[in-house]
């Protein structure tokens, strides 16, 4: 019988997440100490079954009204060069929209911006882990959103970093930063879905952003700071917070 919302607590294992083509790609780990494991779940509701305690993920998860989020605009500002790394996130009403049209529609009569062709493809993903904690409002306070890009600022000393991240020096970068704390993770992720990564395009950022998250999400647990506790009502928050704690 799987683990209920509460059942989970305690475990004291934190994960990063991401989405990627074949569902969700989660890394585990404890507060000290290297990757535990990696696991591809097909969808929200496998990935948020289980025990772990804290699970920081690189998608919308505290979706707007009618009006931008302030978290968006401000990890822009933190982030300078790198900004356009930040897409806004979607309005609730746009979850359900059944082409690119009718999602920008939805997005410019909410928010004032139409939607890139970029976010229409995440809605899926979006509106799967939407969905799940809508579902189970008690996994709320321990689903974190993070940002990757952000993350890798704040472990490169506050500074942004200097290269794209698909550019060779911008993947290096990436990858050096993720060994200095997990070292091996990227070969143990390959080592486990071998079949799976050759047909994604993107698997080696994906595993980059998974990682940050993973660190993210120590970070946030190991702060006492006020926001992170408040992260459902507005989860971008606690990773900027993070730069001064």
């Amino acid at each position: 019988m799987p683990m209920t919302a509460d059942q989970g607590r305690g475990s004291g294992i934190l994960r990063g997440v991401d989405g990627c083509r074949g569902g969700w790609l989660a890394l585990s780990a404890a507060l000290e100490g290297p990757v535990l494991e990696a696991e591809l779940h097909a969808d929200a509701t496998s990935l948020l079954a289980g025990a772990w305690d804290l699970t920081a993920v690189d998608m919308p998860i505290g979706l707007p009204e009618a009006e931008p989020r302030a978290c968006d605009r401000e990890a822009r500002r933190q982030l300078g060069a790198r900004r356009s790394s930040v897409f806004a996130a979607p309005p609730r009403a746009a979850l359900e929209a059944r082409d690119h049209p009718h999602a920008s529609a939805l997005c410019r009569r909410a928010l004032g911006v139409g939607m890139s062709l970029q976010s229409f493809h995440l809605l899926p993903k979006i509106r799967d882990l939407d969905r799940q904690l809508r579902t189970d409002p008690r996994l709320v306070p321990r689903v974190l959103e993070v940002h990757p890009e952000l993350g890798f600022c704040l472990w490169n000393g506050g500074v942004p970093l200097s290269h794209a991240k698909k550019s060779p020096e911008g993947r290096q970068q990436r990858l050096a930063l993720v060994e200095t704390l997990f070292p091996g993770a990227w070969g143990q992720v390959r080592r486990r879905f071998p079949r799976r990564l050759a047909r994604c395009r993107n698997h080696r950022s994906e595993n980059f952003r998974t990682g940050r998250s993973t660190a993210m999400a120590r970070r946030i647990r190991r702060s006492s700071c006020r926001t992170c506790r408040g992260i459902g009502v507005a989860p971008c928050q606690a990773t900027l917070s993070m730069g001064s704690t």
